[in-house]
């Protein structure tokens, strides 16, 4: 759980039944190595202005202690990247003019992207809700772009992505002696999913793809409004983050 926490932002923290778990409680069992990046996500979870490296190849996180008069210095690399426009140190005052992020700013204007109101990332809704959980954590309203819950009295729109209902999920194998869907039986089972309104979660045991991590796995769970599919390690990491 840890581990998959450090790994995936949106994992994080590591919780149990929607409460966090301290990490300080369970260094008898975790490796020093993992306590470490643990500690270090989670410093990067909390920066409400997150600086990396400017290089792509190494992409690192900088954090406070990395930082001195607005230059950030690697601590992987060693290259300095400045805080103010997150590109590689300059000489001048004023940052430089970032032709690709302006084309990415045009371009997220006119498809109605939204920034993170934490992280400041674009994010382009593909599927469901305007309830936006980003990766870092934050929550904001897709339409109004404002802290979440919001006071949008806008109609929520479902944007389903392509995808079949669970009960009609495709068997993998073929033959002709396989069946063409797989119903949901005794597997049917529902779970609330918190969106503007009460949906709810179906399982099924069907072979599939999860929207968040693209695992194949075949135990899927599928909200009955957005269409959205998640695994089962997704959904237990997940529990009221949706």
């Amino acid at each position: 759980m840890f581990k998959l926490a450090v790994e995936e932002e949106s994992l994080f923290p590591a919780r149990c039944c929607n409460e966090a778990i301290p990490v300080d409680d369970h260094l008898d069992i975790l490796s020093p190595e993992l306590v470490e990046r643990y500690r270090a996500r989670d410093e990067e979870h909390r920066s409400t202005n997150r600086v990396y490296c400017h290089v792509p190849t190494c992409s690192t996180f900088c954090s406070g202690k990395a930082i001195r008069e607005h230059i950030a210095t690697c601590p992987k690399c060693g290259r300095k990247t400045c805080v103010k426009c997150k590109a590689a140190q300059h000489e001048s005052k004023e940052c430089p003019e970032n032709e690709s992020d302006k084309k990415v700013e045009v371009l997220g204007k006119r498809e109605g992207w939204q920034h993170c109101i934490k992280c400041n990332h674009l994010v382009e809704k593909e599927y469901g809700c305007d309830h936006m959980t980003c990766a870092c954590g934050a929550e904001f309203c897709y339409r109004c772009g404002t802290a979440w819950p919001c006071d949008c009295d806008s109609v929520p729109e479902i944007v389903p992505r392509p995808a079949v209902m669970l009960g009609t999920l495709p068997v993998g194998g073929g033959g002709p002696n396989r069946p063409e869907t797989l119903p949901l039986g005794e597997n049917g089972a529902s779970m609330p999913h918190e969106h503007e309104q009460d949906h709810h979660w179906l399982r099924g045991d069907a072979p599939a793809a999860c929207w968040l991590c693209w695992a194949q796995v075949h135990l899927i769970y599928q909200c009955d409004t957005c269409f959205m599919m998640i695994c089962d390690a997704c959904w237990q990491g997940r529990q009221g983050g949706f």
